[in-house]
């Protein structure tokens, strides 16, 4: 069944490069088509200032200073915010008009049918030791359709390792963690420690975000 066309939300995953060009797209859409959105939930002014604050300071973040990195973070947000209002505006005036969205600058959804879901837990999910390959194993599990990465984490058996959301949590100490993403079901740590147990799981990603993460398998590399 077919959804109604509305705006695409995905420019909320945009780094900030893409979310200040993807904005001037917008700002200049809704100007140049004032009529179609008479009553913009957030004012154009706004939307400049808000746009212009997160050039400033994804500029000043390459800097790597904390306050500079916490900057940007809030900008980010508060640029997530306005514009996602904006968003959902555009989709009430356009009523399911494609058109009408796009003329304010956003992707339509017209091409969606169904909304992604997040993928459940990696199925089959095994890790083998690479047999006369010093520090090395391999780990993978059954595909899974539409996926856009799978990410793969081997760590010291003691160390916690969380999830929370699309944000994996690691408690190092002075423990190391091998951290892999990969566009494949299957991928190969290399260079690890030998005689060494790790602890490793994965989990996979697809536009709707990250799926729960595998059960844990040790797995001690030559």
């Amino acid at each position: 069944m077919k959804r109604q066309v509305k705006s695409s939300l995905d420019f909320l995953r945009f780094n900030a490069n893409q979310k200040t060009v993807f904005g001037q797209s917008v700002i200049s859409g809704v100007t140049d088509n004032a009529t179609l959105f008479p009553a913009l939930p957030v004012p154009v002014a706004t939307l400049k200032a808000v746009n212009e604050e997160l050039i400033n300071s994804n500029g000043t973040a390459q800097s790597r200073a904390t306050a500079a990195r916490s900057h940007l973070t809030n900008s980010e947000k508060s640029w997530n915010s306005v514009f996602k209002k904006v968003a959902n505006y555009v989709s009430a005036v356009a009523d399911g008009n494609a058109e009408i969205v796009e003329k304010a600058g956003f992707k339509s959804t017209k091409s969606e049918t169904t909304p992604t879901v997040i993928n459940p837990v990696p199925s089959d999910f095994s890790v083998v030791i690479e047999k006369g390959t010093k520090g090395s194993f391999k780990a993978g599990c059954k595909s899974e359709p539409k996926t856009k990465a799978y990410v793969f984490v081997a760590t010291d058996p003691e160390m916690s390792v969380k999830q929370n959301g699309d944000i994996l949590i690691i408690s190092v100490g002075d423990k190391v963690a091998y951290i892999k993403v990969d566009t494949r079901r299957e991928t190969t740590f290399t260079d690890v420690t030998s005689k060494k147990t790790l602890a490793v799981s994965m989990y996979s990603v697809n536009t709707a975000g990250s799926s729960p993460t595998a059960t844990l398998h040790d797995v001690t590399p030559q």
